[in-house]
């Protein structure tokens, strides 16, 4: 072991016991929600539909009871960051007079018939920056607060056309750049299962409101993890898709090409059942590039599974993370798969390699981000008003200015980007078409709110596989020992979304997946 090494492992160590002594001034706060009395915001989306096309179930209703839910939980949660219930009453209203229309042997009364609609009358939340006609778009900018979008992202043009309903927007991280949400607009959002653990970001709001069942389909988006880590603390399903497979429009900040090749929409939910079917209409045209029909038979799938990311900054991988994904190895081992660890030793780089994949040419520097681009702040100065109350901005975000601000040389950048190429080359040549990988989500399933700028690494448990050309599905695998949700996300080569999504599908019919944070009382 180099001293390097020993000096980075031993800051490491003191961080982690820093984040310890934290911990003790922010109490474990659980099961604080209101119980879930309603059955309907217990069905998954694919059953909810059957019902509305045959009669049985009105979108009204449905919607209504969304609606309800989301009145009762957002004080306690602060998930949403803006709302259209009453347009959203309209729409579903609408629903119900074409399926009776239809179920009564008429022609469809709009041109477009219900059976033809894989979503409809089904709700669903955006996320605060991706474009939703008439609703704001403030990214928890300040600069920002009253900017509303004047068209629909693709992804929301998909949903509407496929009969999807939007409810409301979602909470995020000051210009999405963080793991935990809170801003100086809407505020901080809170984890449903407790109050003093991170939500997870940048689609922190809309993991909570999922998982506290106020929504049952949501809009995440992913360039480091914005939809696996608040997916992960949030104990629901998150699906990083293939990147460059559908229109990733719609976004603030818009990004440029280099960056789209690390960024995916995908579709997080509560239910395994839900994401191939919400996956499709989130593509649109592209999607038969991703397989999602084709049949995979997990007692031939190559497992390749990965304990730790060999990075002496990062936090060590707790032993229940071990033991979970040692659980879900013995289940593909009992159906025939043959696992094998992989070691790649250019993933201890993963921070380097991803930081310089963000470098890319055309890119405002984050400190103009933060102005709206209108001008550039000064993270420094923005840092000491922080400390006294004065700044418009998170402590987070500033200091994602600051490292920004000490960017390395041009020649240190190419060596990480050579890297990256490298790197997605020897893992796609494990993988093959017919593998996949098994890692954690993040180290650490009971991170307390205070504590992200001391392990902020963590993060590239997720992020560095947006450099690397792959899709990846986190999968919730119950409750640990502190109360809070445990899960790993699975990977495979680019284009191969229908591999992650069936060990999805298979790790809930054994391990069970979501867990309602609060208690269930059905009338």
């Amino acid at each position: 072991m180099d001293m390097t090494y020993f000096i980075h492992r031993l800051l490491r160590i003191i961080l982690d016991l820093i984040i310890k002594l934290l911990a003790l001034f922010m109490p474990s706060h659980q099961r604080y929600l209101p119980a879930i009395t309603d059955r309907l915001l217990l069905e998954p989306a694919v059953n909810l539909v059957k019902r509305i096309k045959s009669g049985h179930l009105k979108s009204e209703d449905l919607i209504n009871a969304y609606i309800n839910r989301i009145k009762l939980i957002q004080p306690h949660v602060n998930a949403v960051a803006d709302q259209c219930y009453e347009n959203a009453i309209k729409a579903a209203i609408e629903v119900d007079k074409r399926v009776r229309h239809e179920l009564d042997g008429n022609s469809p009364l709009t041109g477009v018939s219900i059976h033809t609609q894989p979503l409809l009358g089904i709700p669903f939340s955006g996320k605060d920056g991706i474009s939703i006609k008439g609703m704001k778009s403030v990214c928890g900018l300040v600069a920002r607060k009253d900017i509303v979008a004047d068209e629909d992202a693709t992804v929301v043009t998909n949903l509407k056309a496929a009969g999807a309903i939007p409810i409301c927007t979602t909470n995020v991280p000051e210009l999405m750049m963080w793991w935990h949400t809170r801003n100086k607009v809407f505020g901080q959002s809170y984890n449903p299962y407790d109050k003093s653990i991170v939500t997870g970001g940048s689609t922190g709001g809309n993991g909570v409101l999922i998982s506290s069942v106020g929504s049952v389909l949501g809009i995440a988006s992913d360039i480091g993890g914005s939809t696996r880590i608040p997916a992960f603390f949030n104990g629901v399903f998150g699906h990083f898709t293939t990147p460059e497979v559908g229109v990733m429009d719609g976004h603030w900040p818009p990004f440029v090409a280099d960056r789209l090749k690390m960024l995916s929409y995908g579709p997080m939910v509560r239910y395994a059942s839900d994401i191939k079917p919400a996956l499709k209409v989130f593509i649109g045209n592209d999607v038969s590039k991703l397989k999602l029909d084709e049949t995979v038979d997990l007692s031939k799938l190559k497992v390749y599974y990965m304990y730790e990311i060999p990075d002496p900054d990062m936090t060590p991988v707790s032993n229940e993370t071990r033991r979970t994904l040692d659980d879900c190895l013995r289940h593909l081992k009992s159906l025939g798969a043959v696992t094998e660890e992989l070691k790649l030793d250019k993933f201890k780089h993963s921070f380097n390699i991803w930081f310089a994949c963000m470098k890319t040419k055309g890119v405002p520097l984050f400190s103009e981000e933060l102005t709206n681009r209108n001008g550039r702040i000064n993270p420094y100065i923005e840092i000491i008003k922080s400390i006294f109350g004065g700044s418009n901005h998170t402590i987070e975000s500033l200091v994602v200015a600051a490292i920004e601000g000490n960017t390395p040389s041009d020649e240190e950048l190419q060596k990480y980007q050579k890297m990256a190429v490298e790197l997605t080359t020897e893992l796609h040549q494990s993988l093959g078409d017919n593998g996949v990988l098994l890692c954690p989500t993040h180290p650490d399933s009971y991170v307390k709110t205070n504590s992200t700028l001391l392990c902020f690494k963590n993060v590239m448990y997720t992020g560095i596989f947006n450099c690397l050309r792959v899709c990846a599905t986190q999968i919730p695998l119950g409750l640990g020992s502190n109360g809070v949700p445990l899960g790993i996300q699975v990977i495979a080569k680019g284009l191969n979304d229908h591999l992650t999504i069936s060990v999805a599908e298979e790790f809930e019919r054994r391990f069970g997946g979501w867990v309602p944070p609060t208690s269930v009382h059905i009338m």
